[in-house]
């Protein structure tokens, strides 16, 4: 409703014409800037109209700013998601090998304590998970190195 608002009070078609080309831009994926631009330079360079012209240039320039706008909020976006995921893994990954050093020292003491370096070598949080299980179930250290080894 707002663009046929915008349409209908347009005072000159021209602009009418870059009111709907601009609601064209924002609305759809599939239709780029360049596209527009190509298609208005085609029918207005023709006619010679260099108003019109000028202001596709403007349009393209500002849908080149936009769409660099965009690209770089939907990267950051991106990029925060990654880092808040890699952060969540990297802090389950160190609390399972705190609680797993601690399980190996108050169970088996300093033979639980040197299965710890092969162990802080895993990146693999499930296998991290099913080792601070066996750690909790072995009855000596030996019994959990097998395990780790033999997965």
């Amino acid at each position: 409703m707002q663009l046929i608002y915008q349409v209908a009070a347009a005072q000159r078609g021209l602009d009418a014409l870059e009111t709907l080309l601009r609601y064209l831009s924002m609305a759809s994926d599939w239709v780029s800037g360049a596209d527009l631009r190509a298609a208005v330079e085609e029918v207005f360079l023709d006619a010679g109209d260099e108003e019109m012209t000028a202001r596709a240039e403007r349009w393209a320039e500002k849908w080149i700013e936009d769409g660099i706008k965009k690209g770089r909020q939907e990267g950051l976006q991106d990029g925060l998601q990654q880092g808040l995921q890699q952060g969540r893994r990297e802090g389950e990954r160190a609390g399972l090998l705190a609680a797993i050093e601690l399980g190996l020292e108050l169970k088996f003491g300093d033979a639980g304590l040197r299965l710890y370096p092969e162990i802080a070598a895993i990146e693999d949080t499930a296998r991290l998970k099913t080792i601070l299980d066996k750690v909790k179930s072995a009855a000596a250290a030996e019994e959990v190195q097998r395990f780790y080894r033999e997965w």
